[in-house]
């Protein structure tokens, strides 16, 4: 695995958010699979359950802000994960069917800081060089 750049604190909140929720599906009974590999110059990080699954009308919605399919569920996590994922500049996707478990996957570039900003400017890209906080090399940062 090459070492990357990364905000230590916030992918274990990834993590803990994506892993929590397939935990939670189980009900205690089941698998959690985490798995970490390198995909077409990106950090691949899977989570995998053997849960019950997710309907495909309550699937397009797991991104949502306050939405949860469970009945005590704040409906934060994946929004968060989805967010922290972004800011690293990457991108996660969540696959389920019913009887078939769950799936989340996040892919984050394995360039470095340096290499980021030598790239042509989007509009993210030019706020955090105006001096915007770059996510992935605050202070708890670190490199795997």
């Amino acid at each position: 695995m090459p070492r990357f750049a990364f905000d230590r604190d916030q992918v274990i909140q990834v993590l803990w958010n994506v892993a929590l929720n397939g935990v939670e599906a189980m009900n205690g009974r089941g698998r959690l699979s985490l798995e970490v590999a390198r995909q077409n110059g990106d950090v691949a990080l899977a989570v995998s359950d053997t849960g019950p699954g997710i309907p495909p009308e309550n699937l397009r919605r797991v991104f949502e802000p306050f939405y949860s399919g469970k009945p005590n569920g704040s409906g934060l996590g994946l929004t968060i994960a989805e967010r922290i994922v972004a800011a690293h500049g990457g991108r996660i996707e969540i696959d389920s069917a019913p009887g078939h478990g769950t799936r989340g996957d996040a892919a984050v570039p394995a360039r470095g800081r340096a290499e980021r900003l030598a790239q042509p400017a989007g509009r993210d890209d030019r706020a955090r060089r105006r001096g915007a906080r770059w996510p992935c090399c605050s202070a708890s940062g670190a490199t795997v």
